[in-house]
C-alpha cells in the first residue's frame, strides 16, 4: 500500500503535464470478500480502492483517470512456490480451482491485460473504479487460504 502512495504521489506532477494521464492500481480480490485469518490482506487491499476513489476525485480535474485492479489468483512463480510447500500441493490446487467459477487461476498476461485495457483509449471515461480479475473468485464464499 506504501508503495503505491507513493508511486503516486511522485508521478502526479509528471502526469498532470501529460495529455492522456492514467493511473491503475493493482491490489488483490481480498479487498471484496471477508474470511477467516485474513484481516491485514482485506485491510490493504481494501485501502487501495479507497485511495485509488480518492485519487480519481482529486485527479479528475486534470485529466488524470485512477482506477484499480482487484486480482485473483494468479499462476506465477510465488504461487507456484506455495502450492509446492504445501503438504499435498495436488489438493491445495484442487482447492483453488474449486472456489473459481472459471475452473482456473490466471495467467500474469490476463491481468496485464485488464491494465492495458483501463490505461487505454477504450477507458477513456472509466475513473474511480475497480476492475476485479479473479475468475469469480470473489463471489465464492469459501477459505482457501490455509494452504
Amino acid at each position: 500500500m506504501r508503495a503505491s502512495f507513493l508511486a503516486c504521489k511522485y508521478a502526479l506532477p509528471f502526469l498532470r503535464r501529460s495529455e492522456n494521464a492514467s493511473i491503475v492500481n493493482v491490489g488483490l480480490a481480498d479487498a471484496l470478500t471477508a474470511q477467516p485469518s485474513r484481516l491485514l490482506d482485506a485491510t490493504v487491499h481494501g485501502a487501495m480502492i479507497s485511495m485509488t476513489r480518492s485519487l480519481a476525485v482529486d485527479c479528475g480535474p486534470h485529466g488524470i483517470r485512477v482506477n484499480s485492479i482487484c486480482a485473483g489468483h494468479v499462476d506465477t512463480e510465488d504461487k507456484q512456490k506455495t502450492l509446492a510447500s504445501s503438504s499435498d500441493p495436488e489438493s491445495a490446487l484442487e482447492r483453488i480451482l474449486a472456489v473459481h467459477p472459471l475452473g482456473r487461476i490466471g495467467q500474469p498476461v490476463e491481468i496485464a491485460q485488464a491494465v492495458l485495457f483501463l490505461l487505454s483509449e477504450a477507458a477513456s471515461f472509466v475513473t474511480g473504479a475497480q476492475l476485479t480479475v479473479d475468475g469469480g473468485r470473489s463471489i465464492v464464499a469459501q477459505d482457501i487460504h490455509d494452504i
